[in-house]
C-alpha cells in the first residue's frame, strides 16, 4: 500500500489461472493460489501477473474473484512460460484444457515470450514469437485505472 501511485505487476510461478489442468498437483496449487494470492492482486490492484509453469501461452480477461471485469478493473494474468522448452502438449491433445471455465482470453501452444513496455500512461503486452513476431494482438492497460485505487 505505500506504492498505491505505482503500477504493481507480479511473477508467479504455478499458474492460478493455467492455459491447461493435467495434473492434481497443479490442480491444488492453482485453488490455494487463486484463494490466498488472488485476493491480494486484487486488494492492492495489480495490472498483472506473469505465470510460467505449463509452457503455454494464455492471456486471461481481467479478474476479479474468478469473474470477468471490464478492461482495466481487474487482474490480467499472463503466461504460462514457454521459452526455451518443448511446449506441454495438453491443448493439442485436448487433455486438461483449463479454458472450460471461460477465464481465458487465449491459449495455445505457441512458443514465445511477454515484452512489456511502460510508459507515464500505459502499459503494452506483446507476445513475441521464436521469429521475433508479435503474434497476437497488442495488449493495452491504462496507468491510471492500476494507481491509487487500492481496495478497501
Amino acid at each position: 500500500s505505500k506504492n498505491s501511485d505505482k503500477v504493481r505487476v507480479a511473477n508467479f510461478h504455478v499458474p492460478m489461472y493455467p492455459a491447461c489442468f493435467d495434473n492434481i498437483y497443479d490442480v491444488n496449487l492453482a485453488e490455494d493460489s487463486v484463494k490466498y494470492w488472488g485476493p491480494i492482486f486484487e486488494e492492492h490492484n495489480f495490472a498483472g501477473v506473469f505465470e510460467n509453469h505449463k509452457h503455454l501461452y494464455k492471456k486471461t480477461f481481467p479478474l476479479v474473484g474468478g469473474e470477468v471485469q471490464p478492461e482495466g478493473e481487474g487482474v490480467v494474468y499472463f503466461g504460462d512460460g514457454n521459452w526455451g522448452i518443448d511446449p506441454d502438449d495438453c491443448i493439442r491433445t485436448g487433455h486438461g484444457n483449463g479454458n472450460q471455465t471461460g477465464l481465458l482470453e487465449v491459449a495455445s501452444d505457441m512458443t514465445h515470450v511477454w515484452l512489456i513496455n511502460i510508459t507515464q500512461t500505459d502499459l503494452k503486452f506483446f507476445a513475441i514469437n521464436q521469429t521475433g513476431q508479435v503474434f497476437d494482438k497488442e495488449y493495452h492497460l491504462l496507468v491510471e485505472n492500476y494507481i491509487n485505487k487500492e481496495k478497501k
